[in-house]
């Protein structure tokens, strides 16, 4: 089936938006909530298309691939839709650091589809010595190799919401703006220069100031407490899943040649 919006031209093969009774207007409502929360302006010249698919949810080149699966709610539906929608839209304010690539759909998104629960979640994590440092995942293909861990989704909404809450959207885009790409000819994740340049402090301090925040503003919920407290963690997460350094795709193996960007493996990438 087809549906067009103000700011949506929709293909639904699987019948999921109707099967679901899911009144299509809320897409536009989502990237009217999308819009104030980003503070930018959505144009309307070239619709988003949105396929609802099979498959694994995406964002790339104006078009939104989202998992229609049956056995979905319509409200996690609808965090999928606003999670690729905000990684479509930060794609054009430049490149990022990973935490703030997934960390901004995760804090408007998943966090809010979960009650605003990663900051009490994060607080637990501390609270029972299992808070994961954000060193071990500041690289991109680190963070995707360990992001079968829930805590680092969680870690990362809930470090990105509180620069939101303290410093404000307009930061995140300066943090996109200077951060220069990570490449074969050019090995170094300059993370800390970008944060520096932006925040005028390293990651490092950021991430004390984050942990002073988990421990003195927010409040412990009992219940995720107990639950993180019967839980055991790995210490070290170990990279379980591969994926390229440069680009990110996912790869067979470590050591090879990158099939989709040509990117060498083998090069070790520094963190400045």
């Amino acid at each position: 089936m087809l549906f067009s919006t103000k700011y949506f031209s929709i293909v639904d093969d699987h019948n999921f938006i109707e099967g679901k009774g899911i009144n299509v207007q809320s897409f536009d409502e989502i990237i009217s909530e999308v819009s104030k929360e980003l503070n930018v302006k959505i144009p309307t010249d070239k619709l988003i298309q949105v396929f609802i698919t099979q498959g694994t949810s995406q964002a790339y080149d104006n078009k939104l691939y989202i998992c229609g699966n049956s056995n979905y709610e319509e409200s996690y539906f609808k965090m999928l839709f606003k999670h690729e929608l905000i990684h479509l839209i930060v794609f054009t304010w430049g490149i990022a650091p990973i935490i703030f690539w997934e960390g901004i759909p995760i804090y408007f998104a998943d966090n809010k589809y979960r009650n605003n629960s990663y900051h009490k979640y994060s607080k637990a994590f501390l609270n029972n010595g299992a808070l994961y440092n954000l060193k071990h995942f500041i690289m991109g293909y680190k963070y995707l190799g360990r992001r079968f861990d829930f805590r680092i989704d969680m870690e990362c909404g809930s470090f990105i919401g509180y620069l939101f809450e303290k410093y404000g959207i307009e930061k995140f885009k300066e943090v996109f703006q200077s951060f220069p790409p990570l490449t074969p000819e050019n090995p170094t994740c300059a993370v800390n220069t970008a944060l520096s340049k932006v925040y005028g402090k390293k990651l490092s301090d950021l991430e004390k100031e984050w942990i002073s925040f988990l421990n003195n503003e927010v409040e412990s919920d009992d219940l995720i407490e107990e639950e993180i407290k019967n839980k055991n963690f790995y210490k070290r997460i170990p990279i379980k899943l591969i994926h390229c350094k440069f680009c990110y795709f996912p790869m067979e193996k470590k050591n090879m040649i990158c099939p989709t960007c040509g990117g060498n493996n083998e090069i070790k990438i520094s963190l400045k």
